[in-house]
């Protein structure tokens, strides 16, 4: 939920909430939606937006900035002035990313003057949206090696390797610290439930990190009828979550191949955002008397 901001109106149709400001349309309409599915990229979401605006020409897109709420979840905005039927117009597309929907925010004027102050607006609304999500398990966005593809399965993403498609990058969801857990045992549990043998464990190793991260990895190799796996576990820790990958392949040969791929995704891991103080944080922001 967006909080109430000075010189602009407020109206609700169904799961739409509009946005007016006191001087009129021409000064700048919002539309807000706080539960959007399915989740998509920004880049798909601001070509929607744009497609569903026809007649525009000249149209130039800033850059997008993409920034972490108050709360703490991921968000982006981008702003876009064209014409249309030759006059002026400007569009600001703000958008709050949560595990499976995101929350949209969409901005238009017609009025020059109020163009900057309507990008700024967006992306105000964005920082302090309200969605209460919590501390939980959180999907992971990272920056796979080039050329390997993503799939994502539930909260995981799934990078593989794609000429031989020999390796696979599981980038599993951050979890909340509950203190004592143990990944690499859970790992070895899950392998024997499944049918494997656990038959030769390496490390622990240090690996490079973050800032307030710290790193270990585990090589491991498992044994089922007719197959042998190879997995390289890596466990980052700050003090907050538990975040873990895992590279797996048939034989150590295509894991040396690409243990240095492993190495950089978990070194280009950042901690999940701290909710900052902030008014975001008053889910009744937007109530009146």
């Amino acid at each position: 939920m967006i909080p109430r901001i000075p010189d602009w109106t407020r109206a609700e149709h169904g799961d739409v909430l509009t946005l007016t400001h006191r001087d009129g349309p021409r000064a700048g309409m919002i539309r807000y939606r706080e539960r959007v599915r399915p989740l998509r990229s920004f880049d798909d979401l601001l070509a929607e937006t744009l497609a569903g605006a026809p007649g525009l020409t000249d149209a130039v897109v800033e850059p997008a900035r993409h920034f972490t709420t108050a709360e703490g979840e991921p968000a982006a905005v981008a702003s876009v002035l064209a014409h249309f039927e030759e006059m002026p117009v400007a569009l600001a597309l703000g958008a709050v990313f949560g595990d499976d929907f995101y929350a949209r925010v969409v901005g238009r004027a017609t009025r020059p003057t109020s163009f900057a102050a309507l990008s700024r607006t967006v992306h105000d609304l964005a920082m302090r949206d309200v969605l209460s999500l919590g501390v939980r398990r959180r999907r992971l966005a990272v920056r796979g090696p080039r050329g390997w593809a993503a799939h994502d399965a539930g909260l995981a993403t799934d990078w593989i390797e794609p000429a031989r498609a020999e390796a696979v990058l599981r980038v599993f969801p951050a979890e909340p610290s509950r203190g004592g857990s143990d990944p690499l045992a859970a790992l070895i549990a899950s392998t024997e439930v499944a049918g494997g043998q656990l038959d030769q464990l390496d490390g622990p190793y240090d690996l490079r990190a973050a800032p307030g991260m710290t790193a270990t990895t585990w090589r491991l190799t498992s044994r089922a009828p007719q197959r042998a796996t190879r997995c390289d576990l890596a466990v980052l820790n700050d003090d907050r979550y538990e975040y873990a990958v895992v590279l797996e392949s048939g034989s150590e040969e295509v894991q040396a191949r690409h243990r240095a791929a492993l190495h950089d995704l978990v070194a280009s891991i950042i901690p999940l955002a701290v909710a900052a103080p902030s008014d975001a944080a008053n889910v009744f922001a937007h109530w009146t008397c």
